[in-house]
């Protein structure tokens, strides 16, 4: 049975053994007296991807080598730290989580934006005064950029980002102790009045072809497999690569009365498995089997965007029952499920070269434009209403 975690919960399950253990210099904190400039320094530290599969203290359910080496930073540097959650916003480390997949990186920035601001009330709870603090960010733009810096500048507070700018490989070398001097000449500090940041490596680069490639497979003469019959024999789900979803004519009229908007018949979204993600350098063994067939048809809302923009719009519809913030009833999920099978079929372009495809896909994007895809993609009406809609799950409404 999933485990129900509120936005409330999290910050407070463990708050009162969090300020004991803080005042004795438990639990990685520092001690009272010594080094006194810690205590008021305050760690945020992004979440990633790489989680225990069962539940587990949030300081523990992220295992990835980046997110332990912040969490040791902060303990050493900070008299108090927090987790940034994409899904939970502020975080206490001693709070019990469940696994989630859900990434700022699938956000539009409007949904960043009110992330940030959810983050920023949950620090003014938690800390009741943010003036005169220092706050040490440990997280990447999609954290820091839309609200959260310049709100904690708003309240008095200075903030430093000691890793902005560097590679996935020096934050690491930083973060294990020895990347100190590297990152110093391309650390961003940012107090207030000061928001300048380093320069971003540049992504790779692709072949034109490739883009012709891909259209050509997922939109000018696809190969569409029914989501009720998927895999239905594909032999290149063990790859990565770009897929992109189509709705049959009654599926895209149940969209565009959820939605207020015309949608037609044929290519709502596409996406991509399996990208390595820039600058940070970051890579994954995702495939387009597991982001298909687990994600998004047999996955839930917090662990596709997809399902997730589609139960939206579907929401009364389908009479769906939101029970916290990305979670709704397995009734719900089930419903979204069978609609998916009912209406959509999906095409699929295997693409090996990992570091090139999220800059093809945003090309791809460019042209195919699918009414349903957000990020990278210019503001229009329906987006912004599409954005409005899926707040009602994300805020657990």
């Amino acid at each position: 049975m999933e485990r129900r975690v509120s936005d409330q919960s999290v910050l407070t399950a463990a708050a009162s053994e969090m300020r004991w253990r803080t005042a004795r210099g438990d639990a990685g904190l520092v001690p009272a007296g010594r080094n006194a400039d810690r205590k008021g320094r305050v760690g945020l530290v992004g979440c990633v991807k790489k989680k225990l599969d069962h539940s587990a203290r949030a300081a523990e359910l992220y295992v990835s080598p980046l997110f332990r080496g912040r969490r040791a930073y902060v303990e050493r540097t900070c008299g108090r730290w927090f987790i940034l959650s994409a899904l939970h916003g502020l975080v206490m480390p001693d709070a019990s989580l469940e696994p989630y997949d859900v990434a700022l990186s699938d956000a539009s920035q409007s949904e960043r934006r009110v992330w940030a601001r959810k983050v920023l009330g949950q620090l003014d709870a938690e800390l009741e005064v943010c003036a005169g603090l220092v706050f040490e960010i440990h997280a990447g733009a999609n954290y820091a950029d839309f609200g959260l810096v310049q709100g904690l500048q708003e309240r008095g507070a200075a903030v430093e980002r000691p890793a902005t700018g560097l590679s996935m490989g020096r934050q690491l070398a930083f973060y294990a102790g020895a990347g100190t001097a590297a990152a110093a000449a391309s650390a961003s500090r940012v107090t207030a009045g000061d928001a300048s940041h380093a320069p971003s490596r540049a992504t790779p680069g692709f072949e034109h072809g490739d883009v012709r490639n891909a259209i050509a497979d997922l939109a000018g003469a696809p190969t569409l497999v029914s989501a009720r019959d998927w895999p239905a024999g594909v032999t290149c789900l063990d790859r990565p690569g770009l897929y992109a979803w189509c709705v049959d004519a009654a599926g895209a009229a149940d969209l565009a009365r959820g939605l207020g908007f015309a949608v037609d018949a044929g290519c709502i979204y596409a996406g991509l498995a399996g990208a390595t993600w820039w600058p940070s350098g970051k890579t994954t063994d995702q495939t387009l089997g597991r982001r298909i067939g687990q994600m998004h048809l047999g996955g839930k809302v917090r662990m596709s965007t997809f399902r997730w923009t589609l139960a939206s719009l579907l929401f009364d519809q389908l009479e769906m029952q939101v029970q916290a913030s990305m979670l709704i009833t397995p009734a719900s999920e089930q419903a979204l499920s069978e609609w998916m099978r009912e209406h959509l079929c999906v095409a699929v372009h295997p693409y090996d070269d990992r570091d090139t495809l999220a800059e093809l896909e945003h090309a791809v994007l460019e042209r195919l434009d699918p009414p349903l895809n957000l990020r990278h993609m210019q503001a229009t009406p329906v987006r912004r209403r599409l954005s409005e809609l899926r707040r009602r799950i994300s805020r657990g409404d």
